[in-house]
């Protein structure tokens, strides 16, 4: 049987992912590994394990087969080997439900002796009988069950100094009314230092199964807590901490659900996505910073623990060569320790077809094991891992099967190792979510040689070419979970960053995200090359001096005049503008908003759009006193062409064809109309006044440069001799002077021309149901209701000429009723008579 090949056997941990943030100092590497020689396999590959099934990771379906072939006690040795917990032969799994297939796998998994504990999205957390387990992934619904994703941590002194920090908090930014999350693995011993290196109180809230806030004894979410405390310390905190990946979500939404501003996640996984910046985790990050969350975020340590490149076979025997003549990479393990290795590569993160194998052998070139997963096209990530326990020193060598696969695959291996790899690529080394374009990603600089890139801080850049990280952070920093300087990695230097974060929030309470983290990186002390890089990102966090650019001593953020001088920051209006910069410093006017742009805002400005008029006048007369710079009677848009006319010359002069679009001039006589008959009826140009829409003598008719004060007489342009339709009743007392069916008050209102000529210049002439001016009615004006066919007999009260338009009835109202009477125009052409058919 399969079990009796692989001894001791691996174990193939998660699927999805290995997280890690080690917070160990870097160990020095092994000459051993370094120096070892080329290996050629040669392995009999008939001899390798066989797939198992193809919905079950390789890792559980070992378990199933120890307790088949040895029962208890085989299950008991095999989950020691693979350190996969137990719970009186059960083992808590994850199982991968088909899109909104949860609830239905939630029941069978329940039906096999399960205990569901928890879900998210598609994702079912399971407390699954080993036994149960094969049928588990056979199930409807499954696409695939797997062990939990297991996160480990990336493992104040000095830094606040160093990043600028302790001046702004001098200045009074300390992150007060900010709130800042730690989301961590375990706070063990968090609460002995309240009110000490932790504020007084803070908010807690475990989602792991047990509920147990430190992890089962975990210190590191602790002392990443004592950093943000240090640099941002009148900030609300949030201890947060989770176990698997459904748990991940979860706490992800109660913390977004309480208006958390920052987030720091010193964690990290290297084989839960393609490296893109893609894949569950980095759809939840994307998903918090798209609800205002700043996420900062551990790069990794992996530097010294990856290695990529492509499928490279000389010899065509299916092993890898990592160089020319060998096929393995050496790793050296003392006695006792532990080994992790996860393997990737750029298939379709969901259903790779390349199916490689993980293995690894002694110094003697003896199989120890593989890990075979299925990779099938179907439901399959291209990812491999393992464990193993190493039962004496020396020398371990990784190889990479070629099991059935096509082309050239591209790959990124990981350790976690007491010791680096011997063939090590620091490029592209990031965990994940360290790739995301919506975190701030951190590396790490030792705080007493701050200029100098730690050897084991990952590196980009992502696997889609993007710059990675954003910036480093002081690490090798002291504080009561780890010690005198004894906190190194970049679990360290993002919290700095988080905490910084914060600041920034405190001093700039509107800014967003991307501002937060652009102000950052605008800020940074530059390292490395002359632009961001993918070593150094923008440089070393540094804060700089306290955000004051006219020098008054108030913050930017909390500044009432920010770029005028004004200590007492006096403000008689109350309304948060200074004194000194308000337009209207009596008047409350917190947008200072000012039509004709000068120094005088609308609230105090009689005249606000600035064309002469008073707004008090405009007003009395039905024009917009904020948008015309025109005095006309079309309110704004005299051409019907939804612009307003801006640049008008003031009443009694000519207007040019640039000007006001030309609007109402229909006889060409350089003078504006308003109402006035065309050329030959009465003329407009003899005099500075005529037909300029002025009515001085009140009598309600246009003025043609007589204003005598004789309602209805001679010498207007409404004079009741004028007849424009010749319809024998003058316009005085016709309803429809034009004779097309609409009332004179219904175009009025609608801002058509109750006097049309058409057929005549499009952008001064306008027929109801003519809606797109072509001078005739047919589907294309019928068409032109729907874009707002889902408003048909909504109300539409607004005052914009654009929906006027529409309103055929003139019932305030756009409905079918509207519809009906432009499908009754149908056929016809504007002109007089309104009566031609096309």
């Amino acid at each position: 049987m399969r079990l009796a090949r692989l001894v001791p056997l691996l174990a193939v941990l998660l699927l999805v992912s290995w997280f890690s943030a080690h917070a160990d100092e870097p160990l020095a590497p092994s000459p051993d590994a370094l120096s070892s020689p080329s290996t050629d396999l040669n392995l009999d590959t008939g001899a390798l394990p066989p797939k198992g099934p193809p919905r079950l990771e390789s890792s559980l379906w070992q378990l199933v087969e120890a307790k088949q072939q040895a029962g208890v006690g085989g299950l008991s040795a095999e989950a020691e080997r693979s350190g996969i917990p137990l719970y009186d032969a059960a083992v808590r799994v994850v199982v991968e439900a088909q899109p909104g297939q949860a609830s239905a796998v939630a029941a069978a998994a329940a039906s096999q002796g399960g205990v569901v504990e928890t879900s998210y999205g598609d994702l079912v957390q399971v407390l699954a009988p080993v036994g149960s387990l094969e049928a588990l992934s056979n199930a409807d619904g499954v696409r695939f069950v797997r062990e939990p994703t297991k996160y480990f941590p990336e493992v104040t002194g000095e830094g606040v100094g160093l990043v600028n920090a302790n001046m702004w908090q001098a200045a009074g930014i300390t992150g007060g009314s900010v709130k800042v999350a730690v989301l961590d693995g375990g706070f063990s011993g968090y609460s002995s230092l309240l009110g000490s290196e932790l504020p007084s109180s803070v908010i807690t809230q475990s989602f792991r199964a047990d509920h147990d806030i430190t992890g089962g004894g975990k210190v590191h979410g602790t002392a990443v807590a004592e950093i943000v405390h240090e640099v941002a310390p009148s900030a609300q905190m949030y201890l947060v901490n989770f176990e698997t990946d459904p748990e991940l979500g979860n706490a992800i939404t109660w913390i977004v659900g309480q208006g958390v501003n920052v987030i720091n996640f010193s964690m990290g996984c290297a084989l839960c996505g393609p490296g893109n910046g893609t894949g569950f985790t980095n759809d939840l990050v994307s998903w918090a910073a798209s609800n205002g969350a700043v996420w900062a975020n551990a790069a990794g340590n992996e530097a010294g623990e990856h290695w990529a490149g492509d499928w490279y076979n000389p010899d065509g025997d299916r092993w890898h060569n990592f160089t020319f003549g060998d096929e393995t990479n050496s790793v050296y393990l003392p006695a006792g320790r532990s080994i992790w290795v996860g393997l990737k590569w750029d298939d379709p993160w969901s259903s790779s077809c390349n199916d490689y194998d993980l293995c690894l052998v002694d110094s003697s070139l003896k199989l120890i094991g593989c890990t075979t997963n299925v990779q099938d096209c179907v439901n399959a990530h291209p990812v491999e891992q393992f464990t193993f326990a190493a039962p004496s020193s020396g020398l371990y060598r990784i190889a990479i099967y070629r099991y059935s696969a096509t082309g050239v695959s591209h790959f990124h291996m990981y350790i976690d190792a007491p010791y680096p790899l011997q063939y090590v690529v620091a490029a592209g080394s990031l965990l994940i979510p360290a790739d995301n374009p919506d975190a701030i990603t951190v590396g790490a600089v030792p705080w007493s040689s701050p200029d100098t890139i730690e050897p084991f801080s990952s590196q980009g850049p992502t696997d889609d070419g993007r710059i990675k990280p954003d910036l480093v952070g002081p690490d090798r920093v002291s504080g009561a979970t780890y010690g005198l300087s004894g906190f190194a990695g970049t679990s360290a230097a993002s919290p700095h960053v988080a905490g910084a974060a914060a600041l920034v929030k405190h001093a700039y309470p509107a800014y967003t995200p991307a501002q937060i983290k652009s102000f950052l990186e605008g800020r940074a002390v530059p390292l490395g090359a002359p632009a961001k890089d993918n070593i150094y990102g923008s440089g070393r966090l540094n804060l700089g001096s306290i955000p004051d650019a006219d020098g008054d001593g108030v913050i930017d953020g909390w500044d009432n005049c920010p770029s005028t001088s004004n200590p007492g920051q006096p403000d008689r209006d109350r309304d948060g503008v200074g004194d000194i910069c308000d337009n209207c410093p009596a008047t409350s006017n917190h947008d200072q908003a000012s039509h004709d742009g000068d120094r005088y805002g609308d609230a105090c400005d009689a005249d606000d759009d600035g064309d002469g008029f008073p707004d008090s006048e405009e007003t009395a007369r039905g024009s917009d006193p904020l948008n015309l710079t025109c005095y006309d009677a079309s309110n704004g848009d005299s051409s019907d062409d939804s612009k307003v006319n801006d640049g008008c010359p003031p009443r009694g002069t000519a207007e040019s064809s640039t000007q006001c679009d030309n609007a109402l001039d229909d006889d060409g006589d350089t003078w504006v109309n308003d109402g006035c008959p065309v050329a030959g009826t009465i003329s407009e140009g003899s005099t500075p006044e005529v037909c300029d829409g002025l009515d001085n003598d009140g009598d309600t008719a246009v003025d043609e440069g007589y204003p005598d004060s004789n309602p209805g007489g001679p010498k207007d342009c409404l004079d009741p001799l004028v007849d424009s339709d010749h319809d024998g009743r003058a316009n005085a007392t016709d309803a429809d002077d034009d004779n097309d069916g609409f009332l004179d008050s219904i175009e009025n209102w609608m801002g058509t021309d109750s006097l049309d000529a058409c057929p005549d210049d499009p952008g001064d002439d306008a027929w109801p149901p003519d809606i797109n001016n072509d001078g005739k009615v047919n589907s294309l004006d019928v068409a032109r209701f729907k874009p707002i066919g889902s408003e048909l007999g909504g109300s539409r009260a607004k005052d914009y000429k654009y929906d006027r338009r529409y309103d055929l009835n003139g019932d305030a109202k756009i409905d079918v009723l509207d519809l009906a009477k432009t499908k009754a125009y149908m056929g016809r052409t504007c002109g007089a008579g309104r009566a031609r058919p096309i």
